[in-house]
């Protein structure tokens, strides 16, 4: 046996029972993380810092303050889903990010949504803070058609659900809430049959005329066939005792006129297709 025999029985023994140690460490963690997962709970609390502490430890960078908590409150809000707690810190996740860095969008919408999405059920309380998350989005955004479409539903559906109906409150919600959906029609953003509930709400409100105008506006920006339909004919059961304005069928005959020639072609572009049967005036 030469000298040097020892000491590779040594290494041998040492890497034998390194990767001995390696191996067991490796079974030992799955146990351990399979009874972490067991036994760990997951608690209703989150540590947010006031808009002033937020700004003061961003040194001037708020913007990235303001992704540092958007990750932590996706992330507390989706935890509390799984564990059926009631998201108490919400609110006051969606005003600090709201006061650090206003041009971020996606804060209002979340705010609204994750309120009166929750595994409990929203309060009127819930319902008014979401639609003032909303209103304050479409004051900073007033171009911004998903938060029309948004704040539209707040005012209309959610919140008149706490006040008597048929009431002046009532209407005035159902004529704010139109105000916005005919808004997000107007620009193409939403379902198709968008324009229906808009005028449907403008009508509940006294709003007839603005009824109307809607449908008109409708049927320039809507392509989908079953709801051009039900434009059309909800347009005629309006038009019907309004003949002393003609201006509204007139658009209807046109456009129906449009379709009718050009059956494969998009609303828009109708806008630039004259009537075939139409003869301008003779000049």
């Amino acid at each position: 046996m030469t000298a040097a025999a020892p000491a590779i029985a040594r290494a041998l023994a040492a890497v034998a029972l390194a990767a001995a140690s390696s191996a067991g460490a490796y079974a030992l963690r799955g146990r351990l993380n399979r009874r972490y997962d067991a036994a760990r709970r997951t608690l209703d609390d989150a540590s947010i810092p006031t808009p002033l502490v937020a700004r003061a430890v961003s040194l001037g960078h708020t913007e990235w303050m303001t992704d540092v908590l958007w990750v932590n409150a996706t992330i507390y809000y989706g935890e509390t889903l799984v564990a059926h707690l009631p998201a108490r810190y919400i609110a006051r996740y969606t005003d600090t990010m709201i006061a650090l860095d206003p041009d971020f969008r996606r804060s209002y919408v979340w705010g609204a949504q994750s309120l009166t999405l929750r595994t409990v059920a929203a309060t009127r309380a819930d319902i008014e803070l979401a639609g003032d998350f909303l209103r304050r989005g479409v004051q900073r955004f007033p171009a911004d058609p998903e938060l029309h479409l948004q704040y539209g539903f707040n005012r209309a559906f959610d919140m008149t659900a706490y006040v008597p109906r048929r009431s002046a409150e009532w209407r005035a919600l159902r004529g704010l809430g139109g105000e916005h959906l005919r808004f997000a029609a107007a620009a193409a953003h939403g379902p198709a049959w968008l324009p229906l509930t808009a005028s449907g709400l403008l009508r509940a409100a006294g709003r007839e005329r603005d009824a109307v105008l809607v449908l008109t506006d409708g049927l320039l920006h809507t392509a989908d066939p079953s709801a051009v339909g039900l434009i059309e004919a909800r347009l005629l059961e309006l038009l019907r005792d309004r003949e002393e304005e003609p201006l509204f069928t007139a658009v209807l005959d046109v456009v129906r006129a449009r379709r009718a020639a050009y059956p494969w072609m998009s609303p828009t572009l109708h806008l630039f297709v004259g009537d075939p049967g139409f003869v301008g005036p003779a000049r």
